[in-house]
């Protein structure tokens, strides 16, 4: 089999294209950035390009039997009109181009984002979309042409991951990781006592390799998300104890510090987008029984553990991966305003 990983340079995209590799996989990549390190380029077919070019993507897919479609900005990129270019169109231009040329089947690395603020705990596939951010209305509208697509005889599936947090993720994670690692105040909005599902950037790259071995998991749509978490104060407090940090959670009152960070956010004065200020302080929880079911996954990684190993990459790397060109969740945080907190 020959897989086209759209993003490969990415944060997923690399975690993708390791395990894919892994499993004999024979993999190229279409990205506008190079691949991260020299071991992965060497074994690699690699294509420079973008996903809205069309001439770029039809080349890309060329001779392959699967596509993952991992290429997209993310929300921390304040793409503007960009998320729409990219997330969007560029996901037409790979459907497009896929269904001309005869690929068997496309994976769409979608977001559990287009749920907005969930109305339930362990809410299921077929709840309700109440996007939050351009970046969620970009993935909910990929989404509607992966649909149309679908009722064209092009086979994909889509897969809704919650915030997926490995070895190599920075962006906003940086920020808790620097507090921690300097024995800093930990300040979250409210008690912390609401749950917040994130994943693994294992159990989400499993889940691709099993839905392109499971023939019954073509065309559907799954939920991805840890198997086991606490409440946001717990999982922090874990981390914390893990890092032998005297740092300290505290607690801020929502309803007076959120009108201040959506006004920062307007202002461009915090590194922080709709998505953090709007969520972070209500209960995030996904159900993925339908991935458990027809996919045979089970989640390997709990939130604290995949936050402890993101940690413990960071203190490893952080510096040289700061330094070189990368994806947006892969780069060290402008903090503006921020370095004036205690």
């Amino acid at each position: 089999m020959r897989c086209l990983v759209t993003g490969g340079a990415g944060f997923f995209g690399g975690h993708l294209i390791r395990r894919l590799l892994d499993d004999g996989v024979a993999v190229r990549s279409l990205d506008i950035l190079p691949l991260p390190d020299a071991e992965l380029t060497a074994r690699v077919e690699t294509m420079r390009g973008d996903v809205r070019d069309p001439a770029a993507v039809r080349r890309a897919v060329t001779s392959v039997d699967l596509v993952y479609h991992a290429a997209a900005l993310v929300p921390i990129s304040r793409a503007g009109p960009g998320f729409r270019a990219v997330n969007v169109e560029g996901t037409r231009q790979v459907l497009e181009a896929a269904q001309r040329a005869g690929v068997g089947h496309v994976v769409f690395l979608s977001s559990s984002a287009i749920y907005g603020v969930p109305a339930r705990r362990f809410i299921d596939e077929s709840g309700p979309r109440n996007p939050l951010g351009p970046y969620a209305h970009s993935k909910l509208e990929a989404e509607q042409i992966c649909q149309a697509y679908r009722a064209r005889g092009l086979k994909i599936t889509i897969l809704r991951p919650c915030t997926i947090v490995g070895p190599g993720r920075l962006g906003v994670l940086e920020l808790l990781f620097d507090w921690i690692h300097r024995g800093r105040p930990v300040y979250i909005l409210g008690r912390g006592d609401n749950c917040y599902q994130l994943v693994s950037t294992r159990d989400v790259a499993n889940v691709c390799a099993l839905v392109a071995a499971t023939p019954g998991g073509h065309g559907d749509d799954f939920n991805v998300g840890a198997g086991a978490f606490g409440t946001l104060r717990e999982d922090l407090e874990t981390l914390i104890r893990h890092a032998r940090s005297p740092s300290r959670i505290v607690g801020v009152p929502p309803l007076l510090v959120r009108p201040l960070m959506q006004a920062l956010d307007i202002l461009r004065l915090s590194p922080f987008v709709e998505w953090h200020y709007q969520t972070i302080d209500r209960d995030f929880a996904i159900d993925v029984s339908k991935a458990r079911a027809l996919l045979n996954w089970v989640p390997q990684d709990g939130n604290a553990a995949t936050l402890c190993q993101a940690y413990d990459w960071y203190l490893r790397h952080a510096r040289e991966v700061r330094a070189a060109a990368r994806s947006p969740h892969q780069q060290g945080l402008r903090r503006r305003l921020l370095h004036w907190l205690p």
